[in-house]
């Protein structure tokens, strides 16, 4: 992990400049900096340590320690040191100095700004990549001074001073095991070569499968688990009597015994980097239902940076970035899904983009960089277990914001170079038994796409296209406001101007096509929001949300997902909505379980940002407070009937359902700058928990009840703004394109009285 990979700064649009790209970044370096903190003496028995295998692999592997403290006192600062024989090359969550000692290596922790103090009871985790191997022969063990004897626990299996769990059929090493097609049960002994006292047993998926221990007929206990439907879980085995503890995935097969893909019901995803403070989030899910499963389907973490300094250089063995994702992903029961976003190192512009793409140099590492990439990922899901890849998130949306045409002489991309080079292994990226791809953006586009089909047989991809990729004066010839696309309907009207946005999103997809984005039959195409909760992109919005564009209400919102609904029809491809933020609407009345009383409001601090992204999504009812916030969120030209008031309150219904109307297969959420709201823990390391007050994750709980089945049915032809009914306002709208091909329902080319009987045939209201 490195400081680059945490803080790293998403990519944003280009044409609507709300926050500079360099006050973010100045937020995100604020936020990753840290000093230590002046160590405090401790007692004997205050401070236990235990050192806990993460994942391991030939050569490696990663460990979370962990300083639980047993006192009565709080600890004012602390300094772990020990003697170990695996060399430490990366690590998290401390400040670290390393000393050879002969074969050895002394290890001297001390701690960031935030995890200084350590309650009674509390616990504070750091982290670390060595090579070597795990093993329980920690020396010179000590917190301030004091000797500690460490315990050791190996969560996937091998040695330790503390008993392994050992599940029969389930090798050591392994991140997952698959329950059949067809089995509706399956027992595994369960050992720790301990005397046990007692066995738990826990999943974050219950709707997938059951678990439970019981007494195995020939002595001993086994794990017992009942398979419900196709799909992914983790489970969580523990021996109570000693402390050991085994996490591991779990597909269920289909009936034909091939592995689960993608959900077939609207999917939720979260970013989560492969840090401790994110992996044992994850993993400290309760039994499910209503005790915090924090079940997601996807997490999705950036593979950025560039090929000179990027991803691949940020740990001791290239590639094992994306290695240890897809690992911790299996553990966890969950997709992973990869952002590769590397034709910019750090900031992007469309200056940086071309220089890139014109150096034989530069983009000789990134052919490289995608090999290695491909190359992993396929090892690590030779089992089939299905990957996501978003590609290139901002890189086509700045030529096409600029007016070049896919075709364009003047960018002519050194695709060439994947021939001339070849990949960490000696052998060449692409070959005389590959296509021939020219040096142009659709040969740039179709060489990456080629690629990934042909090396991760697992892989679903997609590119990303962008809000903001008009040029000036628009595709379809409006222009668009300062304020985005999304925000046409406050000049033109609904009809009006819900027809404008579809017109130009269905432009911005032909652009997106004619580059090349569903050459290889790529699975999806992407589009975000922006990297930013509202508030925290224009803090005016907190008290006036009409003063910066992103603060949406549900009619921009509508206007959001009518964007989607074209970008579906004109791509014929399903739309993943990828970095959704995960602000919410003050003063929600939703009741936070654990406080007995309603989610505390957001304070529109640092990482505290409102947006109304989750309100509208999973809908809420809510307080907005002032006459002005009221009337804005309370706004609803668009005739939604799931918004609706009553005295000081706002309601909106839950939106996923309209998301899926229009097409969308997933819902992947999360900060896309250090700065943003987070509903997981932040990597800076702000909070303990996650900055929303699990607001987010109770919600996707509540979800995961009954979730959204994905429909195969494509909406209705005439439900012309995309909001999963017809009536007036589809009816201005085919009015107001009466003789273009605005509103053409029936596909003859035109919009006339055949359209307007098949719109009234179908008359919802």
């Amino acid at each position: 992990m490195s400081a680059r990979a945490s803080c790293a700064l998403a990519p944003g649009p280009a044409a609507i400049a709300v926050v500079a790209r360099a006050a973010l970044a100045a937020i995100g370096a604020s936020l990753c900096g840290a000093s230590a903190a002046p160590a405090a003496a401790a007692t004997q028995s205050s401070v236990a340590i235990e050192f806990a295998l993460s994942s391991a692999w030939d050569g490696g592997f990663v460990t979370n320690v962990r300083l639980r403290n047993d006192g009565t006192t709080t600890v004012n600062g602390w300094t772990l040191a020990f003697t170990w024989s695996p060399q430490i090359v990366s690590h998290w969550n401390a400040i670290l100095t390393t000393t050879p000692t002969g074969t050895s290596y002394r290890q001297e922790l001390t701690p960031l700004e935030w995890n200084s103090m350590i309650a009674p009871g509390a616990t504070v985790t750091v982290g670390f990549q060595a090579n070597g191997t795990f093993t329980p022969t920690v020396t010179a063990c000590s917190v301030n001074g004091v000797p500690v004897v460490p315990t050791y626990v190996n969560s996937p299996g091998g040695g330790g001073g503390t008993p392994i769990v050992e599940i029969a059929g389930v090798p050591a090493a392994a991140d997952a095991f698959r329950i059949p097609g067809g089995m509706t049960a399956r027992a595994l002994a369960l050992s720790s070569g301990a005397d046990v006292n007692g066995w738990s047993v826990r999943t974050n998926n219950p709707h997938v499968v059951q678990v439970s221990v019981g007494a195995a007929a020939g002595g001993g206990h086994e794990l017992r688990l009942s398979a419900l439907a196709p799909g992914f879980a983790s489970v969580t085995v523990a021996d109570t009597g000693s402390g050991a503890s085994r996490i591991v995935g779990v597909a269920v097969e289909r009936p034909d015994a091939s592995m689960p893909g993608f959900p077939a019901y609207l999917a939720l995803g979260s970013v989560s980097e492969d840090i401790a403070a994110h992996l044992d989030y994850f993993r400290g899910y309760g039994p499910g239902a209503a005790g915090g499963s924090r079940f997601v389907d996807f997490r999705y973490i950036y593979i950025n940076g560039g090929p000179v300094s990027g991803w691949r250089t940020w740990t001791a063995v290239p590639g094992d970035r994306a290695r240890r994702y897809v690992r911790e992903s299996k553990r966890l029961g969950m997709i992973p899904c990869f952002v590769f976003y590397n034709v910019p190192d750090s900031g992007e512009s469309l200056p940086t983009n071309i220089a890139h793409l014109h150096d034989p140099q530069y983009m000789a590492g990134y052919w490289r960089d995608l090999d290695l990439f491909c190359d992993v990922v396929r090892e690590e899901t030779a089992d089939g277990w299905p990957v996501a890849v978003i590609l290139e998130p901002d890189c086509l949306g700045y030529f096409a914001q600029a007016g070049y045409s896919p075709d364009t002489p003047a960018i002519a991309p050194r695709v060439d170079m994947a021939y001339s080079t070849a990949g960490f292994d000696s052998s060449p990226i692409l070959a005389a038994g590959d296509p021939r791809f020219p040096n142009s953006i659709p040969g740039l586009v179709r060489a990456i796409n080629h690629i990934l089909r042909r090396d991760i047989p697992s892989v679903r991809f997609g590119w990303q296209l962008n809000l903001w990729a008009s040029p000036p004066g628009g595709f379809a010839g409006t222009p668009i406001p300062g304020n985005g696309i999304c925000r046409m309907t406050d000049i033109y009207g609904i009809a009006d101007g819900r027809m404008r946005i579809r017109a130009e999103a269905r432009a911005i997809a032909e652009w997106y096509v004619a580059a090349g984005v569903l050459a290889s039959n790529a699975d999806f195409v992407s589009i975000d929001k922006y990297g930013l909760d509202a508030v925290g992109a224009n803090p005016a919005c907190a008290a006036d949300p009409a003063a910066g564009p992103w603060f949406f209400n549900a009619d921009h919102w509508h206007n959001y997902l009518a964007v989607v609904r074209s970008l579906r029809e004109a791509t014929d491809r399903p739309v993943v909505l990828w970095q959704i933020p995960v602000g919410r609407v003050n003063s929600t009345t939703d009741v936070d379980p654990a406080a007995g009383a309603p989610f505390a409001p957001l304070d529109n601090s640092i990482q505290r940002y409102e947006d109304s992204a989750t309100t509208f999504f999973f809908g809420d009812t809510f307080d907005p407070g002032t006459a002005t916030r009221r009337a804005w969120f309370a706004t609803n030209a668009g005739q939604d009937p799931k918004v609706s008031t009553s005295g000081a309150l706002v309601t909106w219904g839950e939106h996923l359902s309209d998301a899926r109307d229009v097409g969308a297969i997933a819902l992947l959420c999360g900060a896309g700058v250090g700065a943003s709201t987070t509903n997981i823990p932040p990597s800076s390391g702000i909070s303990q928990g996650p900055t929303d007050g699990g607001f987010w994750m109770r919600r996707a709980e509540l979800y995961y009840l009954d979730p959204i089945p994905l429909d195969p049915q494509p909406p209705a032809p005439a439900d012309l703004n995309g909001d999963g009914r017809i009536n007036g306002l589809d009816l201005a709208m085919l009015l107001a394109a009466w003789g273009t091909p605005g509103a053409d329902i029936d596909g003859n080319g035109t919009s006339d009285g055949v359209d307007l009987a098949m719109a009234l045939a179908s008359w919802t209201g």
